[in-house]
């Protein structure tokens, strides 16, 4: 992440540990509710900040990665807000609303995948994949589409209440992503 999103991370972060203990002062269970979501988000954000300043490859997709990490982030924290939501309306389930937030997470990965650039930290790294550019390339275009597709299917899956299929398409997608690396090294190799 440049500077700045690394202190948009770090703020976010503050913001979600004070909603923590607002919406809860007496954090009837601090270790879900407070201490992992806000040490995931500073861990995600140090990750962010890190990998570009010991991998240059990168710097060929910098705009990319950066939206991986703000993404990864913005979904860490709608996911604290749902757990702080279930501390405060026990009564109320928020599984629906969290496989659509998993789902709109992935429409907006999925956008990018295209653009990723090969290398050892973000995208299907396969033997296939880490060999050949090509095969790299084709690959994460068609995950790239796969994955929103599946995001805007779970998506309407999660609406209509239907959880164990936004489970299968996850599953679905990342199994199709992985035959397509197969698929194109074969093809592309020939």
């Amino acid at each position: 992440m440049k500077d700045g999103q690394t202190v948009a991370g770090v703020a976010v972060t503050v913001v979600m540990l004070a909603a923590s203990l607002l919406a809860n002062p007496s954090l009837t269970d601090p270790t879900t509710t407070f201490i992992l979501p806000g040490l995931m988000m500073l861990l995600l954000t140090g990750w962010f900040w890190l990998v570009p300043r010991i991998s240059p490859a990168i710097a060929s997709f910098g705009p990319t990665y950066r939206h991986f990490g703000l993404t990864s982030l913005g979904l860490l924290a709608y996911v604290q807000i749902l757990l702080l939501w279930s501390v405060r309306h026990p009564a109320v389930g928020v599984a629906r609303a969290l496989a659509g937030g998993v789902c709109v997470f992935m429409m907006l990965e999925g956008n990018v995948l295209g653009r990723v650039r090969r290398n050892g930290w973000i995208g299907l790294r396969t033997p296939w994949t880490l060999a050949d550019e090509r095969v790299w390339n084709a690959t994460h275009r068609m995950a790239g589409y796969l994955t929103v597709a599946a995001g805007a299917l779970g998506l309407i899956a999660s609406m209509a209440g239907w959880l164990l299929a936004v489970v299968w398409l996850l599953v679905a997608v990342v199994m199709a992503s992985l035959l397509c690396s197969l698929i194109y090294a074969r093809r592309l190799r020939t």
